[in-house]
């Protein structure tokens, strides 16, 4: 008798109309009607604008209890999932809803839907998502309004990382760590190297010393403005093998010089976190006008047993592969010191071709590194 008692609400249909079909279904009539007005028979307006409260991000819903309760049939499922901001969790939720033959628990199900939009937080949508398949951590399906870091990271990608290579540079001034190395030169992936790395801002100082898969060099030691010949900075270079025995102490080259450029992609002066931030954004505002740029915040992760934030940038490598360094970039950033610890590009979007990875682990910051340190 619940159903007749809302029959004021200008439905339009007799009462016999809400009666089931012999299989369990609500008849084709009723279905109508849902479809066209987006409610069951009976409610005064649509599910999504029923009235409810909103307190601290829960949903309670005025729903009529005594309104029958068709089964829900695939199809109806599938048009729910057809919406174009539904997130994961609200499809999976569809599908339990499925199994227990009631169309008012699949629209309470939808009800943390509403409460995403309703409460401000965002989502990722669903066609992105299939840029992320094989990423080391999901999209996110909310942010944490309580981190406002983590909105920033979020809604300005960009301006997040300026604001990690400012705080960088005003708060670090030294670090040692594991720092780990593999590079594609020409069409060879080289082995991963491993060093333990000693670095300084003031003047800028490295020094690296290798534990794994060492090439010419043991060690490399670069003090800015130390040695300089023709206008030009020199690093110092501990050689192996055969020209260690030939040149026992070691050699002074450019850091620059057409040897350091096959040795290595960058430069020894370019090593440190705020040189990777300087040169990531430097790109990516070089990128951004481009329709394949793509920089986006995907979700909060860890890397070397810390947690980061996680971002993924895409760049238009395959036609100006000679200007961007590479197709795709994963990107993790220590969400305590704000520092980039891995940066990993790909040639494609199927992650099959490394182009280079440099990854930082067992990190000390600000350990008081003086010159002594950095003796050749």
């Amino acid at each position: 008798m619940g159903i007749l008692r809302t029959m004021g609400t200008g439905s339009g249909l007799h009462p016999s109309t809400f009666r089931h079909s012999s299989d369990g279904m609500a008849k084709p009539e009723v279905r109508a009607y849902v479809a066209r007005t987006g409610s069951w028979p009976g409610r005064a307006r649509p599910w999504h604008q029923a009235s409810g409260t909103i307190d601290s991000g829960a949903m309670a819903w005025q729903t009529a209890q005594d309104l029958p309760a068709p089964a829900v049939r695939p199809r109806d499922v599938d048009e729910a999932r057809a919406a174009p901001a539904l997130c994961s969790n609200a499809r999976s939720c569809i599908a339990r809803a499925a199994s227990r033959s009631s169309m008012q628990t699949c629209w309470a199900l939808l009800c943390p839907l509403a409460v995403m939009y309703l409460s401000g937080c965002h989502t990722v949508p669903r066609d992105a998502r299939s840029h992320y398949a094989g990423s080391p951590v999901d999209p996110i399906l909310s942010v944490d309004r309580s981190d406002p870091l983590e909105v920033l990271a979020f809604e300005q990608p960009l301006d997040f990382l300026r604001f990690c290579r400012k705080r960088c540079a005003d708060t670090i001034t030294d670090y040692r760590c594991r720092y780990q190395s593999q590079e594609r030169r020409g069409d060879v992936l080289k082995p991963e190297q491993e060093m333990q790395v000693l670095y300084r801002a003031n003047p800028v100082s490295v020094d690296m010393r290798w534990i794994r898969n060492a090439g010419i060099a043991k060690r490399v030691n670069y003090v800015a403005g130390r040695w300089v010949e023709d206008g030009q900075n020199l690093f110092f270079i501990e050689l192996t093998g055969v020209l260690g025995l030939i040149a026992p102490n070691g050699v002074r080259r450019d850091i620059h010089s057409p040897e350091a450029k096959r040795a290595a992609r960058g430069s020894i002066d370019q090593f440190g976190f705020k040189n990777t931030l300087d040169r990531i954004i430097e790109t990516s505002d070089a990128a951004k006008d481009d329709p394949q740029y793509d920089m986006r915040y995907i979700g909060r992760s860890e890397f070397g047993g810390r947690p980061t934030y996680y971002f993924e940038r895409r760049l238009p490598f395959a036609q100006t592969a000679d200007v961007y360094p590479e197709r795709l970039l994963q990107l993790h950033i220590d969400r305590e010191w704000l520092v980039p610890t891995a940066c990993i590009g790909y040639a494609d979007e199927e992650r099959k071709k490394l182009v280079g990875s440099y990854t930082m682990t067992d990190v000390e910051m600000n350990v008081g590194l003086g010159d002594d340190d950095f003796k050749p």
